[in-house]
């Protein structure tokens, strides 16, 4: 899934309104979650959120399934923003993927 998102530090003739880029975005990140969404059939809870604070801007669940990881879910933001800061001052290097997983119960 690809797409072109102009940044708001790009110049523009005139200026938008706050109030219309922040709906263009908004919009932009419910357009990601639903496409992300219909990609991964087995998906439970996405999220994206601003790396620099951590505050969650879109989310995207599915049913009871969402509450069920909702606890961890939320821990998300602050463990991604310390295995990125970890992994820079230990290897001068970046995070590009978190996953999580559910294993299956062992027998």
């Amino acid at each position: 899934m690809e797409r072109t998102v102009r940044s708001q530090l790009d110049p523009r003739d005139e200026p938008p309104p706050t109030i219309e880029l922040a709906a263009e975005e908004t919009a932009t990140r419910k357009e990601i979650l639903e496409q992300l969404a219909a990609q991964v059939p087995a998906l439970v809870q996405a999220f994206i959120f601003d790396l620099m604070t951590g505050v969650p801007l879109a989310r995207k669940g599915r049913g009871t399934a969402a509450l069920r990881v909702s606890l961890l879910a939320e821990k998300v933001p602050a463990l991604t923003i310390y295995l990125r800061d970890l992994v820079a001052a230990s290897q001068d290097d970046q995070v590009e993927v978190l996953e999580f997983r559910r294993r299956a119960p062992r027998r």
